[in-house]
């Protein structure tokens, strides 16, 4: 017990020593986002920095499954997830014969080796609350401008191309300043509070119907933690159903009658139709799925591939493309790999960041159903959304790992709770 209280203390205090470079690498994942932002001169950086952060997050996982070789038994419910959807991936690559798509495959890999270092990583007690305040005055930069640019209330896209990536990063800044704010001193909160009001504006302002739920869903999930962790912990199953019927509802909805009416309603009070052409690309892209429902083609499929002509650059909903990449065999895999994150979380609901993360995941599940974020599409967007779900996962299993070993009180309460 003693030899393992020194070991702590001594992860504790070389987390410190890596904190700057911690920090640096957040930075780093923040200036990925000018890929999406309309400086030209910037994107070029940004598409470095990003093939980069690929890399090294390779160079790392490697690294730290070395250093942490006689702890990984912890993470080994974690490595069957992650193993299992990169198994099932590449054995299904393998009977289509498309492992000359192999660019896709590491890029896969490379994905799933970020989110792992990001879960090994040591995190210290005061690391969540510098991100929080890094987050924090990126919000408050953006509230300047939405001022500066006349307040506008639909659409707002500040600096970057598209008010639905505008919407989505301010809501990962939100959800960054969220899991800093426990840790936080009374003064830093007021900071923060005012942040996260400048954030719900600018999403607001961004008019993504996409976002408003995501946002809907987070609110009503910690409601229901309140009232029920039972409850709560059976939210995953209801959010992946809803998200089931959600793709057949909506593609079924838009050729009837009832069309019209939804569609002047949105138009009339969201400015946007309720149609969004989503409808015009999942049903041929399933279509197209079901030739081969099994093992799916290769990975980061394309709709040009598939539907020749159109100007769609992928098919708007994360399930349908995994769907397309290697079937219902790899899709069953990356639920079971979700499902797998969603169960590592649940034993980490006693601190506060970890039930963000878990009330972040639900509405990134449904999220998913209508975007692409977490592969291929939207790089530097994914990196911050599996460095979230990283984050959750670290402290989630190191909590329990205390807790077994009688350490909570020691541990636990005063580090995270």
């Amino acid at each position: 017990m003693e030899q393992y209280l020194h070991s702590r203390m001594d992860k504790h205090r070389e987390g410190r020593k890596y904190a700057v470079w911690a920090l640096a690498f957040f930075v780093i994942l923040l200036f990925n986002v000018f890929e999406r932002l309309s400086f030209e001169s910037m994107k070029v950086a940004a598409h470095f920095t990003i093939e980069l952060t690929f890399y090294a997050a390779g160079v790392l996982f490697i690294y730290l499954l070395l250093k942490k070789r006689y702890e990984l038994d912890m993470y080994a419910f974690l490595f069957v997830g992650v193993g299992g959807y990169l198994a099932t991936t590449v054995v299904t690559q393998l009977i289509n014969g498309n492992m000359h798509h192999g660019e896709g495959l590491l890029y896969l890999c490379l994905y799933l080796a970020f989110f792992c270092v990001v879960a090994l990583f040591d995190w210290v007690e005061d690391t969540l609350v510098w991100f929080a305040y890094i987050a924090n005055g990126c919000l408050y930069l953006f509230f300047l401008d939405w001022l500066i640019l006349g307040r506008p209330l639909e659409r707002f896209t500040s600096y970057f191309t598209n008010p639905n990536i505008s919407g989505v990063f301010f809501l990962c800044l939100f959800v960054l300043v969220l899991l800093g704010f426990h840790r936080a001193g009374f003064v830093s909160k007021l900071f923060f509070s005012v942040g996260l009001i400048f954030g719900l504006m600018m999403i607001y302002a961004a008019t993504s119907r996409a976002i408003y739920l995501v946002l809907l869903i987070m609110l009503v999930s910690r409601i229901v933690f309140s009232i029920s962790r039972k409850w709560f912990s059976r939210l995953f199953y209801v959010v992946m159903g809803f998200n089931l019927f959600f793709l057949f509802f909506y593609s079924y909805l838009a050729h009837t009658k009832i069309a019209q009416s939804l569609d002047a309603w949105s138009m009339k009070y969201l400015h946007k139709s309720f149609f969004s052409g989503r409808e015009d690309i999942w049903t041929p892209a399933l279509e197209y799925g079901k030739e081969s429902p099994l093992t799916g083609y290769y990975v980061d499929i394309r709709p040009i591939d598939y539907m020749p002509n159109t100007h769609y650059i992928h098919s708007h909903n994360q399930y349908i493309q995994v769907f397309l990449e290697s079937g219902l065999l790899g899709l069953l895999a990356f639920i079971g790999l979700l499902f797998v994150i969603w169960r590592i979380l649940q034993r980490g609901l006693h601190i506060p960041a970890v039930r963000v993360v878990a009330c972040f995941m639900l509405g990134l599940l449904f999220y998913q159903s209508v975007e692409i974020s977490l592969f291929f599409n939207m790089k530097s967007i994914g990196f911050i959304q599996w460095f979230i779900l990283g984050i959750g996962i670290h402290l989630a299993i190191q909590a329990r790992n205390d807790e077994s070993l009688g350490n909570k009180q020691v541990f636990s309460k005063n580090r995270w709770e």
